[in-house]
């Protein structure tokens, strides 16, 4: 499907769950220096392929980061249609 997708011409983030919520904390404490904002990647990208939602350790922190990911997809908060597929073991 995400093949598809991207031969017509949209946006297409696959990446698990405990990586993806890694990569937004680093960016908020900068860990990571980086030109662009991995948060407004995630949030715009056509489709977002979450794998292995439940694996990755969680704390309030990353828990508030996922949710925030998840609702301003769902809630269309960035004025674009979105879709997201999360796969849990």
């Amino acid at each position: 499907m995400q093949n598809e997708l991207i031969k017509k011409g949209k946006n297409v983030l696959y990446q698990t769950a405990p990586v993806m919520i890694d990569s937004i904390i680093n960016y908020r404490f900068s860990k990571t220096p980086s030109s662009s904002n991995i948060i407004d990647h995630i949030l715009n990208v056509d489709l977002l392929i979450i794998d292995d939602l439940g694996t990755e350790t969680l704390n309030t922190m990353k828990l508030t980061e996922l949710f925030t990911i998840i609702n301003s997809r769902i809630l269309n908060q960035n004025n674009k249609i979105t879709k997201t597929i999360i796969s849990t073991n």
